[in-house]
């Protein structure tokens, strides 16, 4: 029987990938007796429950025994760096009922309906063993593995996502060790059920289940797929008084783009719904029509999951659509990666400024020909020139009034290492071979801070950010 014993390791078996992954291993017998003695930790990653293969190894980490003689990892950095947003639509979803593939792509915000995820979840499993000198008899002068101190971890699955200040961490007991953070989701049992009562059946934001939008603007909203009652989702269409002027009911499978069969693959685990305005004037002949005739606009669309009898299966999200501004202001849709990688929206309707700062080469030119046989003078030539001159667009953008309850979104936002501006519908995008050129700009925000504010400090609540377009304008080169 090995003495090797894994005694700290993450409570739960699916967690944030941005919280501390820690392990602690120790052997008390062979530390105390061995010499040169270290803890090895092998790391094996997939998108499916891994197997301890070599295909699968992504690392052989090691280390010394502390004072208390435990070897011990922090293995987040390790893990964070195999999961990714999903920025693009997976094969098999549409955009205006073209199918995605690698020839024809499409961002994930503009998808017709379902889309599975990428890159955002990944299985981990962990070797840990001792090594020390003699390890191996045939080479007793060498430090190698010694035989019989392996010791395998659970499988663990993680996802692209972080943990604030404000989560709570949980233990088993006060005396356990072991930990992980509740940012609001039950997973478990592990592998195919998410068990989750209808106050924790969450889309993965912490966005208020009550939203607004223009009448083109796109995007998405995510959740869990293995909820289990969940097998489709219902879209209402409503007018402002509330009553429905029409339903889309969208089932969860292959055709879809989601998938038939749940295997377990980490791309099957998260779903993306095209749930806004823009997203079922792609496909959706109910909304086109109410669309064309003007009922919609002022109106909103709720979004729920449900099972086959419409039993309710998730929470509901209602999406305002805001009636035209005739103060003829340019509206601007953000999009941002959420604490749980997933992406959050918002239209800022009011002003919005832009301004180009420029950033010109010199260099000072001959006023006459000079490399001729006879030196001439021509009026465009001497003085300071411009070999180049790139520029960087910079807007100021701001909300309405908004309630309070929004704070969470826009503290979101400032914290968001990715951001885009995103751009409404278009019923003339056709010449884009790549949607993403039309739809999606990579902005940054260039605040360095942000106030929280409330209606006791503040009355009215409306938010000012300044963003700046990541991509350089580059021009002529002379």
């Amino acid at each position: 029987m090995a003495n090797t014993v894994i005694n700290q390791s993450p409570l739960y078996r699916d967690n944030l990938v941005g919280q501390p992954l820690l392990f602690g291993v120790t052997n008390d017998v062979d530390v105390a007796t061995e010499t040169k003695v270290k803890f090895v930790a092998e790391v094996y990653v997939d998108d499916i429950w891994p197997t301890v293969t070599p295909t699968n190894l992504i690392g052989v980490f090691k280390t010394t025994p502390n004072n208390d003689g435990t070897g011990q990892w922090d293995l987040r950095n390790i893990i964070e760096s195999f999961c990714s947003p999903d920025n693009m639509a997976t094969n098999k979803s549409t955009y205006k009922g073209t199918l995605t593939s690698d020839t024809s792509p499409h961002p994930l915000h503009i998808v017709d309906k379902w889309s599975q995820s990428e890159n955002l979840a990944i299985y981990f499993r962990c070797v840990f063993y001792l090594e020390c000198l003699g390890g191996d008899p045939v080479f007793p002068n060498m430090v190698a593995k010694k035989a019989g101190t392996e010791i395998y971890s659970s499988y663990y699955r993680c996802w692209d996502g972080y943990v604030k200040n404000t989560d709570i961490m949980n233990k088993s007991n006060s005396a356990n060790p072991n930990f992980s953070f509740n940012y609001g989701f039950s997973l478990t049992p592990f592998y195919i059920y998410v068990v989750l009562s209808k106050k924790q059946q969450r889309y993965l934001t912490n966005m208020p289940m009550v939203t607004k939008c223009n009448i083109n603007d796109y995007g998405t909203i995510s959740m869990f797929v293995a909820w289990t009652s969940f097998t489709q989702i219902v879209c209402n269409f409503h007018n402002e008084s509330g009553t429905i002027l029409g339903t889309e009911i969208v089932p969860k499978d292959a055709v879809n783009g989601a998938y038939g069969n749940f295997t377990g693959q980490t791309n099957q685990l998260i779903l993306h719904f095209g749930c806004y305005p823009g997203n079922f004037q792609n496909w959706s002949p109910t909304f086109q029509a109410l669309v064309s005739a003007g009922t919609i606009q002022g109106g909103y669309i709720t979004v729920q999951c449900t099972t086959n009898s419409l039993a309710t299966a998730s929470e509901s999200l209602k999406i305002n659509i805001n009636c035209p501004d005739l103060k003829g202001y340019e509206p601007v849709r953000l999009c941002w990666l959420n604490q749980y990688g997933a992406w959050d929206y918002w239209t800022f309707t009011k002003k919005s400024t832009r301004k180009l700062k420029a950033k010109p080469t010199t260099w000072s030119q001959l006023a006459t020909t000079w490399n001729e046989r006879h030196n001439k003078i021509e009026g465009f030539r001497g003085g300071k020139k411009e070999f180049k001159r790139h520029s960087l667009e910079n807007w100021t953008i701001n909300t309405d009034y908004e309630l309070e309850s929004y704070n969470v979104i826009f503290e979101e936002l400032m914290n968001s290492p990715e951001v885009y501006m995103l751009h409404p519908h278009s019923t003339a995008d056709e010449r884009y071979a790549d949607k993403s050129s039309k739809y999606v700009t990579p902005v940054r925000i260039t605040d360095t801070d942000w106030t929280y504010k409330t209606h006791a400090n503040d009355s009215l609540i409306q938010y000012t950010f300044k963003i700046e377009l990541s991509k350089i304008l580059r021009t002529q080169q002379v």
